[in-house]
């Protein structure tokens, strides 16, 4: 597992965020984040962490106009201010006094690439006002500025099923990769106000996105392994057929009359070069 890291760390590794969004690693993420938006194209978003605004960017082409980011790294902000200059970004550290205001008026919070870097989600996830929809994003893989992973969707609402009604979890998985995976998923701020048959529709909700999150996720290692087996199976099927033309051509050399000083393993040297010769 890795540790946090400050701003100075993402603003020396800037090459792949840099990434035109049509080319961005992260672009399947961006383009769940819009899949899981509400559809009021001026619903009020706020993006926390918003990076180099590669997610900005799938979100102004669904048509979203109502849009503020943050983060705390200036030369990724820098960055998402030319990439989107009809957004508005700012510099700003999430846990420091600055943020809270960034939360006021928003009804949609986007969190993506964020939760698992640093050792104060959940301080993050309270800044947002109850009823909020968030849409979040966390890996199942470790790496040098990850300080959590999740294994699996039940680990995403064993660790944020107090703050957060998570109602859809979209499994999203490196190609090739059975433990490269990351869930995208859409929630609910909650909160004590609301009425015992809201928490407990939540609860519904909740429980029935992770037995569907559950299923994808397994469906996904199948596909992979499937994909891996096909693969193995090609391999096989160019081995035999690789032996099957030695085999072929050994009989051919011994079918042929033995010239005098000839041996066997000479004819058959012959024959492979005069196949080659014809390449």
């Amino acid at each position: 597992m890795g540790t946090e890291q400050p701003a100075e760390f993402y603003d020396a590794r800037m090459e792949r965020v840099s990434l035109p969004y049509e080319e961005s690693p992260w672009r399947a993420v961006y383009d769940t984040v819009v899949s899981l938006m509400p559809p009021e194209p001026a619903i009020p978003i706020l993006d926390v962490g918003c990076g180099t605004g590669r997610c900005a960017e799938a979100l102004r082409r669904a048509g979203y106009t109502d849009y503020a980011g943050f983060d705390f790294s200036p030369a990724r902000v820098a960055e998402a201010a030319t990439y989107v200059p009809q957004f508005e970004f700012s510099v700003v550290d999430v846990f420091s006094d600055a943020a809270a205001p960034h939360f006021e008026n928003r009804s949609a919070f986007v969190v993506t690439e964020v939760l698992e870097h640093v050792e104060g989600d959940l301080e993050i996830i309270r800044l947002i006002p109850e009823g909020g929809v968030v849409i979040f994003s966390v890996p199942t893989f470790d790496s040098e500025g990850h300080v959590r992973s999740f294994p699996t969707p039940s680990s995403v609402q064993e660790r944020y099923g107090e703050l957060l009604a998570i109602d859809e979890i979209r499994v999203l998985a490196k190609p090739g990769s059975t433990d490269r995976k990351t869930f995208v998923c859409r929630a609910v701020r909650t909160g004590t106000t609301a009425p015992a048959h809201e928490l407990a529709a939540a609860r519904d909700r909740t429980a029935s996105a992770l037995r569907v999150a559950e299923l994808d996720a397994a469906v996904t290692d199948l596909q992979v392994q499937c994909a891996e087996q096909q693969k193995q199976i090609e391999r096989l099927r160019r081995r035999v057929r690789r032996q099957a033309r030695r085999v072929n051509e050994l009989e051919q050399a011994r079918s042929e009359p033995l010239a005098e000083g000839s041996s066997l393993p000479q004819r058959v040297a012959a024959r492979v070069r005069a196949r080659i010769s014809r390449r």
